[in-house]
This record gives structure tokens, C-alpha cells and sequence, in this order.
């Protein structure tokens, strides 16, 4: 299944979701989110944390479900 996920991931990419919104949305599911708390939640981390390039998107969205995860056990 982690295929199908990368390449969900990859999808949400290209029809215009940032890389956090992407990442958060293809594995809130796991953690008991719905798909539009999740894509809100993260929409600031897109281009590195508010369009400054620093910190990439995807490594946020991966931290804060990390975080929530920690939550849901």
C-alpha cells in the first residue's frame, strides 16, 4: 500500500495541492483526520513555511502527523 500512497501523494502534487497538503492529506486518514482539516491545517507550510523556501513542506506535514500520531495511540 505505500506505493499507492506515494503516488496519491504525488497526484494531489499536480492537481495543485502545496507538498504539505499533499503529504497530510494522503495519510490523515490514518490518524482518525478528515481530509479538509488536514489540507487546512497544513496550508502555511506550503513552499517551505509561508513561501520562503526554508524548510521543506512536506518535512512539516510529516512532523505534525508524526506529532498527532503520537496522540492517537
Amino acid at each position: 500500500m505505500m506505493k499507492s500512497r506515494v503516488q496519491d501523494a504525488k497526484n494531489r502534487h499536480k492537481n495543485g495541492y502545496n507538498c504539505a497538503q499533499a503529504v497530510a492529506c494522503t495519510y490523515c486518514d490514518l490518524l482518525g483526520m478528515d481530509e479538509k482539516t488536514a489540507f487546512r491545517a497544513v496550508e502555511a507550510y506550503g513552499l517551505g513555511i509561508s513561501k520562503r523556501y526554508a524548510t521543506c513542506g512536506s518535512v512539516c506535514a510529516m512532523i505534525m502527523l508524526a506529532g498527532l500520531q503520537i496522540f492517537h495511540l
